[in-house]
């Protein structure tokens, strides 16, 4: 059985030359608070992916974590951030693996944690596309980090935060 669980935890800061507390945090980033349709609140599912599984398999930390199985279908969870100020952010989230294994059978296969940046007024085309590949194998909890370097011209509209997966 091939699987991912994940456990996402924030946008924690604004690297310039020195690092700043962020204003914007990602909202239930570790996937405690579940609604009574068992989605995590503030999260949402990403078409045409399925929703990705909240379970409390051993955790990162608290009660639950977010698991992408190895089935072969696409799953996601997304969660929108409002304007943030035009700057360098890194985005950090907690990650462990059993068995994964990407590109065997299917060159479509991939998980990654993944980020948009939109701007204001500006097409989608120009939009930032920021990911990191989740590593494949068998690892324990393991922090991963993405830097997302915006467009310095346009204001920021919006960041969407994604971890997704299909293998």
């Amino acid at each position: 059985m091939r699987r991912f669980a994940c456990r996402t935890l924030a946008l924690l800061g604004v690297m310039l030359m020195t690092t700043v507390w962020a204003e914007a945090q990602i909202v239930n980033g570790g996937f405690e608070e579940v609604g009574a349709d068992g989605r995590p609140a503030r999260w949402i599912v990403v078409p045409p992916f399925q929703a990705a599984a909240i379970t409390d398999e051993r955790p990162h930390s608290g009660q639950r974590a977010m698991r992408l199985a190895g089935d072969g279908a696409g799953h996601a969870w997304r969660q929108e951030l409002p304007a943030l100020p035009t700057r360098v952010y890194r985005a950090t989230g907690w990650f462990r693996a059993q068995g994964v294994k990407l590109g065997q059978s299917d060159e479509k296969d991939f998980a990654r944690f993944y980020f948009h940046i939109h701007y204001k007024d500006r097409p989608y085309t120009d939009a930032s596309q920021i990911y990191t590949d989740l590593p494949v194998g068998t690892y324990d909890w393991r922090r991963l980090s993405v830097r997302l370097v915006p467009q310095v011209q346009w204001p920021i509209e919006k960041v969407r935060a994604t971890v997704v997966g299909q293998f």
